[in-house]
């Protein structure tokens, strides 16, 4: 065995260096954009058209206030997703130790993630795993053998497929709540049954659009392509105890508790599987001698 005497840095990160917002943490974005359509709206003449309608029917515009948020959370997982970041270019290698492919969850497709891969990286690489002061993931092992993990993402198509069908579910849901909260405008008789029914249309109206992106996000996960696993470039599907060089975009992820991880991997060279006599949890201490040579060196990145 080839254990050193450094320790990893195992646990939460201890910096704030440029992470990627998580999917909620979007939604003000989304709100900012909402504000400006409402100033071309208005210079239009038709946000004042717009405010004069909803003055007059208070559950239609409850539910329009409901609505909307509940669509931009649907709508901020799809520019988290599915949106390609810039980051900085690194290359590490190690060992695959576990793939998690993603969950279609029922009631929430949207929140499906692509395709993770964990690698436990050589003691070279632990640098890159640190750096700007990062949340780092390691494996369970007693120190000496305890070792470095880093998440890869792999580009999912499904997942992007799932998105856009829940997107268009939770719009088409929007359009059927406010439809559905016009019919309680009759209930507006006194200012008690008003709030009542203002209530009942926002809850009528969030739940259209949550349901429509279940259901549209339900029919895109079994009209789309089959999931696909994460393949080297030789075409080879990958698999727990590969040994890999992995290049990508390595961005700080607030959704991976502030750690490093390669959002999205672009290139996985490989270099066989690891001895059959050794088993997982897997160490750096057998990779530094599995693998004594790698292509990341051989990688410009610019």
């Amino acid at each position: 065995m080839a254990c050193i005497e450094r320790l990893p840095h195992c646990g939460p990160a201890a910096g704030d260096a440029g992470s990627i917002e998580t999917p909620l943490d979007k939604v003000w974005s989304i709100i900012l954009l909402f504000g400006l359509l409402t100033s071309v709206l208005g210079a239009a003449g038709t946000l004042k058209a717009i405010i004069l309608f909803l003055s007059t029917s208070a559950p239609v515009a409850g539910g329009f206030v409901a609505g909307v948020i509940a669509l931009v959370i649907v709508f901020s997982f799809g520019m988290d997703r599915c949106n390609a970041v810039t980051c900085e270019q690194k290359c590490v290698s190690g060992v695959i130790h576990d793939i998690t492919p993603p969950d279609f969850d029922a009631l929430t497709p949207y929140t499906a993630i692509h395709t993770r891969v964990d690698v436990i990286v050589k003691s070279a690489y632990w640098d890159i795993v640190e750096q700007n002061f990062a949340r780092v993931y390691c494996t369970e092992s007693n120190p000496p053998r305890r070792s470095e993990i880093i998440r890869s993402y792999y580009y999912t198509d499904k997942v992007c497929a799932v998105m856009i069908g829940s997107e268009i579910g939770a719009s088409l849901g929007l359009v059927a709540g406010l439809l559905l909260a016009a019919l309680l405008l009759a209930g507006c008789a006194t200012f008690f049954l008003c709030a009542l029914f203002v209530i009942l249309a926002i809850l009528l109206v969030a739940a259209a659009v949550f349901g429509g992106a279940a259901l549209g996000g339900y029919i895109a996960e079994k009209q789309s392509d089959p999931l696909q696993s994460p393949t080297d470039s030789t075409g080879t599907t990958l698999v727990t105890g590969a040994l890999v060089s992995i290049t990508g975009n390595l961005c700080i992820r607030d959704e991976d508790g502030h750690a490093n991880v390669f959002w999205w991997v672009t290139f996985t060279n490989p270099h066989g599987i690891i001895s059959s006599n050794l088993l997982p949890p897997y160490s750096y201490c057998d990779l530094d001698e599995e693998l004594p040579e790698d292509t990341c060196s051989a990688i410009i990145i610019t």
